[in-house]
């Protein structure tokens, strides 16, 4: 709850300030991979993406007791950071090893952890600031799964100002009632699918091109806010549906970081996105939550409030996703 009334308090001075110091994040966060294999030697990868360069830079300890036998660095898609080292983790093995992610507080994104063991296990978590370390398991059970694919798709979406931007526009272009239902439904029904279509690599594509999309839509959702009069509610579920595929495809980014445990894939893909709709309801309670203490505080004037509202998001919005637009093709440059 913290964390969602820190990122609802953040959209105020974004929508105040414009395009001015506000930056969405990208699709995939940065992702810190072990793997063990049978003879006890460990191969570890850290990979940032370009946009999450920072200074200082986020740090990956690896685990106490491990030794480093070598080290490498590359440069990978995207102009993306990756850096491996190959490891000697006897007599133990993994299991049991904290591991851990130094300057996350300065680093505007979070790190997915994913962990392979030798007997085919694998392990995953989410480190943020408030919790850069880890506690590598023995095993991961079914619940264990469900719960840290349902908090990784909670903090994502929530950690995501273009998509709690999107969310916001649909709830002032959809206006409340049944129609709020039905539009935030169509949103779930289409990024619940090519989540799951781009999860299992039955849908292929590039983040690059999702990135532009998802900045484009934000773009034509801040038109349809600027329309006037109650003919602009008519589109908005078939708009929330369409697009929701769209951001589908973005949350994806981050499930295909953590990966799919062997055996699990639907127990994680569910909690993936079931915490993802808890975030995005969440977030929607808040803000009708938000409108109810405004109302009972503003009475009769609450619906020329509301009108001056929906067209001060529709302009920032528009300023925002076209800054996103921009800065997103130059990195196809």
């Amino acid at each position: 709850m913290k964390l969602l009334l820190r990122r609802t308090l953040q959209l105020v001075p974004v929508l105040c300030l414009g395009a001015g110091g506000a930056a969405a994040h990208p699709l995939a966060p940065s992702l810190y991979e072990l793997r063990e294999g049978s003879d006890g030697a460990v191969t570890a990868r850290f990979k940032r993406p370009r946009t999450q360069a920072t200074a200082p830079a986020p740090e990956p300890r690896m685990p106490a007791g491990c030794s480093v036998l070598e080290r490498g660095a590359s440069w990978g898609e995207a102009g993306s950071r990756i850096e491996t080292w190959q490891l000697r983790c006897q007599p133990a093995g993994l299991a049991g090893r904290w591991v851990e992610v130094a300057n996350l507080g300065a680093s505007p994104s979070e790190v997915v952890l994913r962990v392979e063991l030798a007997d085919g296990t694998a392990v995953r978590s989410l480190l943020t600031a408030a919790e850069p370390r880890f506690l590598i398991p023995e095993r991961e059970s079914a619940a264990q799964v469900l719960s840290s694919y349902g908090r990784l798709g909670f903090e994502h979406i929530l950690s995501g100002l273009d998509h709690l931007l999107f969310v916001l526009g649909l709830v002032f272009l959809a206006g409340g009632g049944r129609r709020l239902v039905f539009t935030v439904t169509a949103f779930t029904l289409g990024h619940s699918l090519t989540l799951g279509l781009a999860a299992l690599a039955v849908v292929r594509l590039a983040a690059e091109p999702v990135e532009i999309g998802i900045a484009a839509s934000l773009l034509y959702l801040a038109v349809e806010l600027a329309r006037p009069g109650r003919s602009r509610r008519s589109t908005s579920v078939p708009l929330a549906a369409g697009f929701g595929l769209l951001h589908g495809l973005g949350f994806a980014g981050a499930l295909q970081a953590a990966g799919l445990p062997a055996g699990a894939v639907p127990l994680a893909l569910l909690g993936f996105n079931l915490g993802i709709e808890a975030g995005q309801l969440a977030f929607v309670g808040l803000l009708l939550g938000a409108v109810a203490v405004v109302r009972s505080s503003v009475g009769a004037g609450i619906e020329t409030l509301t009108r001056a509202a929906r067209l001060a998001s529709a302009y920032a919005l528009g300023t925002l996703s076209v800054v996103w637009l921009l800065e997103r093709l130059s990195r196809l440059a």
